[in-house]
């Protein structure tokens, strides 16, 4: 049995999800992707694997939209990000959605 630590199930999980809007993908197509949508996270460096961080944190979004650029686009107009909340209360999301 192989145990994955916390930080591996992320890309796996994108990986799934990259491969079930493009099941044609190889493997080294699916590295390509995951890895160039990555956004990188260390500041004042140049893009792309460093020792910090890696290639960065995954973005499931950019990812999918490279496997399979006919899928249709969302994002979440409200709440804003960093918006709080109080416990148990009502949250009305709005969402714009286009299909390219």
């Amino acid at each position: 049995m192989t145990i994955l630590c916390g930080l591996m199930e992320h890309p796996v999980l994108v990986a799934a999800l990259v491969l079930s809007v493009n099941p044609t993908l190889t493997p080294a197509e699916l590295r390509t992707i995951i890895t160039s949508s990555a956004t990188d996270m260390t500041a004042g460096t140049s893009e792309g694997w460093d020792r910090w961080t890696g290639y960065g944190m995954v973005n499931v979004a950019q990812a999918l939209c490279e496997a399979n650029p006919s899928i249709p686009l969302c994002h979440i107009v409200y709440p804003l990000n960093n918006t709080g909340f109080e416990i148990n209360s009502v949250i009305t999301i709005q969402v714009e959605a286009s299909d390219p």
